[in-house]
This record gives structure tokens, C-alpha cells and sequence, in this order.
């Protein structure tokens, strides 16, 4: 998914790693309940998807 966002091959490693330590941080907070209490989930993870790639691209 993230050599087909257009990411340099040099920046793969890193976006996979950022990227995983985004959801899994969004995962805890889906855990613990707190997209309950402030808000769409949904919204956040595709932001969370969006940044990790823009990043990626404009970095390289």
C-alpha cells in the first residue's frame, strides 16, 4: 500500500514504521473507549492515513 501512495523506496521502512506506531496508538485509544467520548474514529484514522503518506511523499 505504501510503495503505491508514490513513497521513494528509501522512505518505505520509516512510513511503515510511523504508520504503524500511529494506528497502534489509535487502536489504544479505540480500546479505551475515547472516540466515544470526543469524537468520529473514522475521521482520525483516515487522517492518520492521509498524514503518514503526505509525509512520506513531500519528505522524500
Amino acid at each position: 500500500m505504501i510503495r503505491t501512495a508514490g513513497v521513494p523506496e528509501g522512505r518505505v521502512l520509516q512510513t511503515q514504521l510511523a504508520l504503524f506506531a500511529a494506528i497502534n496508538g489509535f487502536v489504544s485509544l479505540q480500546l479505551s473507549g475515547f472516540f466515544d467520548v470526543v469524537g468520529n474514529a473514522d475521521d482520525v484514522f483516515e487522517q492518520i492515513l492521509q498524514g503518514a503518506v503526505t509525509a512520506a511523499v513531500l519528505n522524500s
